[in-house]
């Protein structure tokens, strides 16, 4: 697939968004949750992980001319071999890390056949 660098952009913004959605989860969320004694069913542990890997994936693909879902899946693969060296490290590992971790993935392919749906309509048009 052919795409624009302008079209391209748009991953990198949504990249930094699903970035600093999850830096803000991490940094002040998380601290709050926790102070608070608030039950947000989990959010707090798996949400930044799942917005991290979605901004890792886009940026990917932002990044990356072809072979964009399989650019993704290699950077998730690369997030889960993070997660699962917690197992004999003196990190803390949690399951509900890895399924945040496949499923930022799955919001981010979804997320980009999305828009390379658009692209390709919008390059169908102009010709």
């Amino acid at each position: 697939m052919r795409d624009s660098f302008k079209d391209r952009l748009e991953l990198l913004y949504l990249s930094l968004f699903f970035g600093l959605i999850g830096i803000l989860t991490k940094v002040f969320f998380r601290p709050w949750v926790i102070h608070n004694n608030f039950n947000d069913f989990g959010i707090n542990g798996f949400g930044p992980n799942l917005l991290y890997t979605t901004s890792i994936c886009l940026f990917a693909a932002f990044i990356i001319k072809k072979r964009h879902i399989k650019t993704m899946i290699f950077c998730t693969v690369g997030v889960l071999v993070y997660e699962t060296e917690q197992l004999w490290t003196l990190r803390t590992f949690d399951y509900l890390d890895i399924f945040a971790t496949i499923f930022g993935l799955v919001i981010a392919i979804s997320i980009y056949k999305v828009r390379s749906r658009k692209w390709k309509l919008k390059n169908v048009n102009a010709q």
